[in-house]
């Protein structure tokens, strides 16, 4: 099985666990280092994420990939919070992170790259609306190439 095969399965047995147990995906990965097999999984819910958060979802995850032997072999299970400079991937991100200040990597319409620090403002018309230095910057959503809260 490939990692992409291997990752959409894991998806498919976390998102219930977690949905159950009230908590967002936000991401899952799977690395390496030095020699150990981690999947990393990112959760989150509106009023954010401690550590008791972490160790329950953990607790229930362990058992149903167990249970599902989608990782055979030893492998680490990592469960956490995005963080406080969190990456914005969904449009919904945009929406909840609304006022808060963010660092977004964009390309324009000729496509030259830019980036630019300062408070998300409205999500409408699939454009981010960023206030930087005073002014409204608006990037197309799928102009997007990165982007991040920034404390």
């Amino acid at each position: 099985m490939g990692r992409a095969e291997l990752l959409e399965r894991a998806r498919n047995v976390v998102l219930p666990v977690l949905q159950g147990l009230g908590y967002d995906l936000v991401d899952l990965n799977l690395t390496f280092s030095h020699g150990r097999r981690i999947l990393g999984i990112f959760i989150d819910r509106k009023e954010g994420i401690g550590l008791d958060d972490c160790v329950r979802a953990s607790k229930s995850l362990s058992a149903e990939l167990d249970r599902h032997n989608l990782l055979s072999g030893r492998y680490y299970l990592e469960v956490s919070s995005p963080g406080a400079e969190r990456k914005l991937r969904t449009t919904e991100d945009f929406v909840r992170f609304e006022g808060r200040k963010a660092r977004i990597r964009f390309r324009d319409a000729e496509g030259r790259a830019f980036e630019r620090v300062g408070n998300l403002g409205r999500f409408e018309n699939n454009e981010v609306v960023l206030v930087s230095d005073g002014s409204e910057v608006r990037v197309r959503f799928e102009n997007i190439l990165g982007a991040n809260l920034s404390l």
